[in-house]
């Protein structure tokens, strides 16, 4: 997923977050109001359920706002100040650039390099009993 990808897709979230903010405010006070003429203590009683469904719906709003802020970017440029060194990114650095190609499977020399690390076949892992039978305990 590309940055800009993502970027738009939390965007549309945090507009679908913020509809549904205002959308259950709505039905809050909606609920209030009918419960508070009808007499009826349940609905009020649904009312203030509802109005505390606001709060997570839009803490979820917050989070995807703030999501949305380059905090990697600025973090990244941090540790490279303190590391003294001049790259743009870190993983332009030695031991990440190492990193990187420890974990890149797609580009190694090994043939064959999946059936030399493979832990457990599938296969086996599906008639793999992990528990006994209660009755053969």
């Amino acid at each position: 997923m590309t940055t800009s990808n993502n970027d738009d897709i939390l965007k549309k979230g945090e507009k679908v977050a913020w509809f549904a903010t205002i959308a259950t405010i709505l039905l809050a006070v909606f609920k209030a109001l009918v419960g508070f003429f009808s007499g009826s203590i349940l609905l009020i009683a649904d009312a203030v359920h509802s109005a505390v469904d606001t709060v997570a719906i839009f803490s979820s709003w917050f989070g995807l706002k703030i999501s949305q802020k380059k905090y990697t970017e600025k973090f990244e440029k941090y540790v490279l100040d303190k590391l003294g060194k001049t790259n743009n990114s870190l993983w332009e650095t030695e031991r990440l650039k190492e990193l990187k190609a420890m974990l890149d499977f797609t580009k190694t020399n090994n043939a064959n390099w999946n059936n030399k690390t493979e832990y457990l076949p599938l296969a086996e892992f599906k008639k793999r009993k992990v528990l006994p039978k209660p009755s053969k305990v």
